[in-house]
């Protein structure tokens, strides 16, 4: 399973801007890329899967993609836009508990 199946192109470049700057890496394993992190949460959140259940197709396990949501989510001025955003596409079910 590809990311472009859940999280398409024109999507995602409404999407990127929202997110907040990356913190420079110096050493250790190289950063899973924020798409396939934002994929990872997506496919949580529309099947309702348990994170450790995230195909590793996707390119994100699921503890990466969970602590990226809480990173997103605690970000000042990110977390309700970005993923009100991506409720207002249909890309992840709303349930109002990220309006603005």
């Amino acid at each position: 399973m590809g990311h472009a199946l859940l999280v398409d192109e024109g999507f995602w470049e409404v999407l990127e801007p929202l997110l907040p700057e990356r913190p420079r890496q110096r050493t250790g394993r190289p950063r899973v890329r924020d798409r396939a992190a934002f994929t990872a949460i997506v496919f949580v959140l529309v099947t309702g899967m348990p994170w450790r259940m995230v195909p590793k197709e996707i390119g994100c396990s699921g503890v990466t993609a969970w602590r990226r949501l809480r990173a997103w989510q605690a970000a000042r001025g990110v977390g309700a836009p970005f993923f009100a955003t991506a409720v207002e596409r249909g890309v992840i079910p709303g349930s109002g508990r990220f309006s603005t």
